[in-house]
């Protein structure tokens, strides 16, 4: 009975690293060719696709310098690196977690103004303006994030159950989770009144408009091309969205 039980038990990791490694290798090609589409094709080198490019960037960085060593750890059943790249590997999984939220919220927000708010676009919305937008996310959320783990402090350690190294409190306060759950709530509300308006403007025009026709505004239009993208971002948003926020979130559940 026992090595039956641990027979299961083998079988289940292999094919759990199997199932992993293989979500790697497209993570890795699938961001890889968007990186490749967007270099050599002007026409791609939209406002809105300056965002998915950062997202794109921060998986390939993910499913490099995380996903594989934890893959490792799978099959080994424990931790068999040193306790520091724990520590980096844990802080480099929340960081990168963090950074997708906001660059998604940062998205939601570029769909919103683009579809409801069009006459404000170009006051908000530029390619320089967007560059620097998500180097500032990018900047300020590694700050941040150090920050948080030195006062904290945090502790990063193997998770058998959630597969990650997962980070412990050595001193815990309600503030602190307070703060961070909030923040991370603000920003899926943000994401679902965004991207809830543009819907409710494209239903309201749905009848009313052919493929080939255009919202008008004052200051521009929304070609039915700009409807399809917001849909399509939608739906990555929200798959996104369920993939990184694991119940067991370190900054939130701890």
């Amino acid at each position: 009975m026992e090595e039956s039980k641990e027979d299961g038990r083998k079988f289940s990791e292999i094919v759990l690293c199997t199932v992993t490694a293989i979500m790697i290798i497209f993570s890795l090609v699938g961001n890889f060719l968007v990186c490749l589409a967007f270099y050599r094709n002007r026409r791609l080198r939209s406002i809105t696709n300056f965002y998915v490019l950062s997202l794109a960037i921060a998986d390939i960085t993910f499913a490099i310098f995380v996903s594989p060593f934890n893959v490792i750890a799978i099959g080994y059943r424990r931790w068999p690196f040193d306790f520091n790249f724990c520590q980096f590997n844990g802080f480099l999984s929340a960081y990168w977690t963090e950074v997708s939220i906001f660059i998604l919220t940062m998205t939601s927000i570029n769909r919103y103004v683009c579809v409801v708010k069009l006459r404000l676009y170009l006051v908000f919305f530029s390619k320089r303006k967007t560059v620097l937008s998500i180097l500032f996310i990018f900047i300020v959320m590694f700050i941040s994030s150090l920050t948080f783990v030195i006062i904290t402090p945090v502790i990063y350690r193997w998770d058998p159950q959630g597969l990650h190294c997962r980070g412990t409190y050595l001193k815990r306060t309600r503030t602190t989770k307070t703060t961070l759950a909030g923040l991370v709530l603000l920003s899926l509300l943000l994401i679902v009144f965004c991207y809830g308006s543009v819907h409710r403007v494209v239903s309201h025009h749905h009848k009313a408009l052919q493929p080939s026709l255009h919202l008008t505004s004052n200051r521009g239009t929304i070609t039915a091309q700009e409807i399809k993208t917001c849909r399509l971002l939608f739906a990555a948003v929200a798959v996104r969205v369920l993939y990184r926020l694991d119940p067991k979130c370190d900054r939130c559940n701890s």
